[in-house]
């Protein structure tokens, strides 16, 4: 992104790939892993495509500010703290903050819920409970967060799908950075 002043940004985004949701293979059902079994599912299934594009960027903005956003796919271990969850600790390590957990770090009061399935409509189609994870991020780096908040619509387990007035089953993430 060209900036004012001659300066420069960097701004990507990804989609991780959905399958083998880790959170289906926690708590208390028949499918449940061990976290070590979870997060060698994580490495496996979503780590190689985010490796891939850390270390293009790497190599590309060096010292440029830069932004990567996007559906994860995982959970946070800021938030879920069970579960060591490799994406978002791989970012942590390589110093992009997550802008949304930066801003609020009290995750009881402010869960940052981005992604929910209909209660109603998953429990009748799969007969169990969909979990509801913050899986949508905006990461930055060498860049100061002025605010970062979610956007659409809360949960609402008696919403029927059919009329929700959304086109997604996902919050967004809004956040102002100065650069």
């Amino acid at each position: 992104v060209h900036l004012p002043m001659n300066k420069h940004m960097l701004f990507t985004s990804m989609h991780l790939y959905p399958t083998e949701y880790g959170p289906y293979y926690t708590g208390d059902n028949s499918r449940r892993r061990t976290p070590k079994a979870i997060i060698r599912n994580e490495q496996r299934i979503r780590m190689p495509a985010l490796e891939v594009r850390l270390a293009s960027l790497k190599t590309i903005c060096k010292d440029l500010p830069a932004v990567l956003v996007g559906d994860f796919n995982s959970p946070s271990h800021l938030d879920d703290t069970t579960i060591e969850w490799p994406t978002t600790k791989l970012m942590e390590d390589t110093e992009f903050v997550d802008s949304y957990r930066e801003e609020h770090p009290n995750v009881a009061a402010y869960p940052g819920l981005t992604w929910w399935a209909p209660r109603a409509y998953w429990l009748e189609q799969t007969g169990r409970t969909e979990p509801q994870h913050r899986i949508d991020y905006v990461f930055t780096r060498n860049t100061k967060i002025l605010s970062s908040e979610l956007v659409g619509e809360r949960h609402n387990p008696a919403v029927d799908i059919s009329v929700y007035p959304w086109y997604s089953d996902h919050r967004g993430v809004v956040t102002e950075l100065l650069v």
